[in-house]
Parts: structure tokens; C-alpha cells; sequence
């Protein structure tokens, strides 16, 4: 009996509850009790629109191969290097006419007044001699080597900076192509925001949606709207940033095209530097640099030895200008310098400690281009697989939201899950555009560390 009673009670409160009018009963059967509530929501605001004055030749289209050569051809900090390359070179050809014969014209008229007796006398001299260096131990020609050899690290020089700025400008085009993506992802959010905002309005108007759901829309609608914004401005960053690269006008627009992925690698590791090592220009450079050294401290220790030199020419000699009487000559000369008060002792030491240097930076550049291979090919791998993962997590965020828009179309889901499952596509496409970048950016940076920068 005591149960029966207990029951009876249950439901005699479930009658009265069902006979009162209240507005979240009405909310989820979808019958409503009451007049519906006003619903207090902020306009929704209007996406900022990221516009530069137009310039001629614009907008500019172009690949990444075509990003690179237009670099290299209008880059202003290649011209550092390039000037020290001329340097090089002309410090080369300073030295090597130490090997080749000079021709040298000399002439003068001299006027003498007596200071004893009245009177004056003239004295004309004139010459056209030809000298040659016969021997000098090496000196000479060690210098000329140790020239040349810097010429080579100073060329090595320039295509070490060559590869640098090819691989800033792949870096600045995948980032551009990068924002580009983002602020579509962006986009795409804010027309999915404005669609929910209009069918949470809809179904409140028409009595089968919560007043919660069109506040939640129109917030999302704000959110998505700044998120757009700031995509749009990284975007704008990003074209000046590449154009900046190009030595183009930063108003320029440029459309940056790239359909495919970029390539893992493969090859043995060890195989990997054996090949790598040589190829990069930092290690060309700093062998060129121990040649130099080399041969800076052969003529280093023949600065104090003889030096022997052959010299023919004319010359005229007279009272009157020009001269009357000429005359050939011809012979040797010998230069030996027997005492230089540590001369040469000190260019030895200087000599042999900028050989000790260059041997010292070889093993610092042996272990920092193995060490860049290794990382960026780690690198590399890592950033192709979670380039996959990230295609794969994006493809499973679209069919939660397709499940999540059905379900809530057919009355069977709430808003709630709709709005997360959106959010989480939303963070799906971003992660896919940043593993994208960072795939590329691997990329660049392994074909750096082997030596094989796209037009380096």
C-alpha cells in the first residue's frame, strides 16, 4: 500500500508540472506557452578590407622558381658581397703584376744659379726603362696564389649569400601563400558564422529555436569577423614582406602559385654528407681561405730573402731640354734586405696564426653544416608526417560538422554541438595550413643545408 501511495504521488506531480506554462517545457517540445522575448544582439560588424594604391605591373603572378630568379636579379643585399667579389679580384690582378714587366718613363729638366759667381746652368735627364722579376724564392708568386685564393672565398661568399636570399624568399612565398589560406580558412568561418546566425533566427521566429542559440551566433559572428581581420592583415604583411625580398614595390600585389607538396628525401644519411659537405659554398669558402693562409705564410717567410730583377731601357742625359745625348742600358739588380729589425719574423707569426684561424673555422663550419643536415633532414621527415596527420584531422573535422549541421537541422542536436564542431574545423584548416608551411619551410631549409637552394 505504502508503494502504491508513493507512486500516485509521482504522478500527481507530473500533472500539476505539466499544467503550468513554462517557457523551457515550450522551448523543448517546440510549442510555445508564452510570447517570445526580444532578443538584444549587436549588429553584426563589417570585415575590415586590406587595400594598397595600385602600381603599375601589378598584380604580379608568379611561381616559386620565378620568385627566386627576380630575387637574385633585384636583391640590393647581393650587392655587398658582389662588390667585395670585385675587390677580390682586383686585389688578384694588384698582385700578379708583381710577375709581369713594368714599363716605366720618367723625365726631368733642372735649373742651377750659382750662388759664388753670376751665371746659371741646366741639367735635362730622360729614361724609358723595362724591368722584369727573375727570382724572388717564391715571394711573389705566393702572393699571387694566396690573392686568387681569396678571390675563390670571396666567390664562395657571394653564392653562400646567393643561397640565403633563395631561401628567404621561399620562405616569404610559402609564407605568403600560407596567410592567403589562413584568411580564406577565416573567411569561410565568418559566411559559416553569418549561415548559423540566420538559421538560429529563423528557427526562433518560427518557434523551434532557444533565444540562447541566435546570442551564441551572433557572438560567433564578432569573433569570426576579428579572426578575418587579422588574417587578412598578416596577409597584407606577409605580400610586403615578399615583395620587400624582390626588390619590388611593397604596394605591389603578388599571387603566388603553388599547387603541389613538397618532396621528402630518401638517401642514406651518411651518403647524404659525404655529398652535402663539399657542395655547400661556407665549405668552398673556408677552403679557399686555408689555401690562402697557406700561401700568405710561403711569402711570409721569403720577405727577408733576395730578390732579383732585369732592367733594360733608354736613356738621354744633356744641359738643354730635351737631352741630346742618349744612350741604352741595361742589367740586374739584386734587393736584399740583411737586417729588417723583426719584419719578417712578425709577418711569419701573423702568417701562421691566420692559418691556424682559417684551419680552426674549417672544423667549427665541418661540424655546423653536418649538424643543419641532420637537423633539417629530421626536420623535414617530421613535418611531412604531421603534414599528413593534419590532412587527415581536417577531413574528420568536415564530416563532424556535416553529422553536426544534419542533426541540428533535423531537431535531433542542439546548437552547441554545431558551433564545436565548427570550431574544431576551423582549428583543423588552421593546423593544415601551418603544417603546410612548415612542410615548405623544411623544405627550404634541407635544400640550404645540402646545397641545393632552388636557383642558389
Amino acid at each position: 500500500m505504502r508503494g502504491l501511495a508513493g507512486w500516485a504521488g509521482v504522478l500527481l506531480g507530473v500533472a500539476i508540472l505539466g499544467a503550468q506554462p513554462l517557457w523551457g517545457e515550450g522551448e523543448a517540445s517546440g510549442t510555445r506557452r508564452t510570447p517570445p522575448l526580444p532578443i538584444r544582439t549587436s549588429a553584426p560588424p563589417t570585415p575590415t578590407v586590406v587595400t594598397l594604391p595600385p602600381v603599375p605591373g601589378g598584380p604580379l603572378s608568379l611561381n616559386q622558381e620565378e620568385a627566386v630568379r627576380i630575387a637574385l636579379e633585384r636583391q640590393p643585399d647581393l650587392r655587398l658581397p658582389e662588390a667585395d667579389l670585385r675587390a677580390a679580384r682586383g686585389r688578384t690582378v694588384r698582385a700578379r703584376a708583381g710577375l709581369l714587366p713594368s714599363l716605366e718613363l720618367q723625365s726631368s729638366h733642372l735649373l742651377q744659379d750659382s750662388l759664388s759667381a753670376a751665371g746659371h746652368s741646366g741639367e735635362s735627364q730622360a729614361s724609358l726603362d723595362l724591368e722584369q722579376l727573375v727570382f724572388d724564392f717564391g715571394r711573389t708568386p705566393s702572393e699571387v696564389a694566396s690573392a686568387r685564393a681569396l678571390e675563390g672565398a670571396a666567390k664562395a661568399d657571394l653564392a653562400a649569400a646567393r643561397a640565403e636570399v633563395a631561401t628567404r624568399v621561399r620562405l616569404a612565398f610559402h609564407g605568403l601563400l600560407a596567410a592567403r589560406e589562413l584568411a580564406g580558412v577565416a573567411l569561410s568561418n565568418l559566411e559559416n558564422q553569418k549561415r548559423n546566425l540566420a538559421l538560429t533566427r529563423a528557427r526562433w521566429e518560427s518557434g523551434l529555436g532557444l533565444p540562447a542559440d541566435v546570442v551564441r551566433a551572433s557572438s560567433a559572428v564578432a569573433t569570426a569577423t576579428v579572426q578575418l581581420n587579422a588574417a587578412r592583415a598578416r596577409e597584407a604583411n606577409q605580400g610586403v614582406a615578399l615583395a620587400r625580398l624582390l626588390g619590388q614595390d611593397p604596394r605591389l600585389r603578388l599571387d603566388p602559385v603553388c599547387d603541389e607538396l613538397p618532396a621528402g628525401d630518401q638517401t642514406d644519411l651518411e651518403a647524404l654528407l659525404q655529398e652535402a659537405l663539399p657542395r655547400r659554398p661556407e665549405m668552398q669558402a673556408v677552403l679557399h681561405q686555408i689555401e690562402a693562409a697557406r700561401y700568405a705564410l710561403r711569402a711570409a717567410q721569403a720577405h727577408k730573402a733576395p730578390a732579383l730583377s732585369a732592367r733594360a731601357g733608354v736613356a738621354a742625359r744633356g744641359q738643354d731640354y730635351p737631352p741630346e745625348s742618349w744612350f741604352t742600358r741595361y742589367g740586374l739588380t739584386l734587393r736584399w734586405p740583411l737586417v729588417d729589425s723583426g719584419q719578417t719574423s712578425g709577418l711569419v707569426e701573423e702568417a701562421q696564426a691566420g692559418l691556424d684561424r682559417a684551419l680552426a673555422r674549417h672544423d667549427v663550419v665541418c661540424q655546423d653544416v653536418a649538424s643543419e643536415i641532420v637537423v633539417s633532414r629530421i626536420s623535414l621527415g617530421v613535418a611531412l608526417d604531421s603534414l599528413t596527420a593534419a590532412q587527415a584531422a581536417r577531413s574528420d573535422a568536415l564530416e563532424s560538422v556535416r553529422i553536426a549541421e544534419g542533426r541540428y537541422a533535423a531537431g535531433l542536436g542542439s546548437f552547441l554541438e554545431v558551433l564545436d564542431a565548427q570550431s574544431a574545423l576551423l582549428t583543423a584548416s588552421n593546423q593544415l595550413a601551418a603544417a603546410r608551411l612548415a612542410a615548405w619551410e623544411a623544405r627550404a631549409e634541407f635544400d640550404r643545408a645540402i646545397g641545393h637552394p632552388l636557383g642558389g
